[in-house]
């Protein structure tokens, strides 16, 4: 059972993490 909120926690810290990189990018911050 605690395997999957580790997956859902995954993929949610991956789904955030591509965002504020997409944000970054579009700002010209990077």
């Amino acid at each position: 059972m605690l395997t999957i909120y580790y997956i859902i926690l995954l993929a949610i810290m991956l789904t955030t993490a591509q965002i504020l990189f997409f944000l970054l990018r579009k700002f010209k911050l990077i």
